[in-house]
């Protein structure tokens, strides 16, 4: 199973990546900008994406937007990371179709039970997203 984190925090990902390699067989890539994220979405298939909110070059809400835009990508699960409770923001994520909303700063078994839950049918072989 393949995992993108999208954050333009190193620590962050540094964190996420570990405890996804822990809890999951998975790969896990990581970029710090939401336009690397759309690059990489698009050279290969990924099972599940966790998207910073407040990034540089392109923000999490607009890469969500590109995501659910095409094709190729519109199913994909994202879980939304920020440290903004910004009700507007979380309105417009959950109306782009975000799957899950993670409060930074992250705590393991936030992390650990969300990802399961995503990525359930993906163990079981229901989905091939490598």
């Amino acid at each position: 199973m393949r995992i993108l984190i999208a954050d333009d925090e190193p620590g962050t990902r540094t964190v996420v990546r570990r405890i996804l390699m822990r809890h999951f067989p998975c790969d896990v890539g990581d970029v710090d900008n939401g336009m690397d994220a759309l690059e990489r979405l698009g050279a290969s298939p990924h099972a599940l994406l966790l998207l910073d909110v407040n990034m540089p070059v392109l923000n999490g809400i607009e890469t969500l937007r590109a995501i659910r835009g095409h094709a190729g990508t519109a199913g994909l699960p994202v879980v939304m990371m920020t440290g903004t409770t910004d009700e507007q923001v979380v309105r417009e994520v959950v109306a782009l179709g975000v799957s899950d909303y993670v409060i930074k700063p992250v705590r393991p078994a936030v992390i650990v039970e969300r990802v399961a839950r995503l990525t359930a049918g993906i163990g079981a072989g229901l989905t091939d997203p490598s």
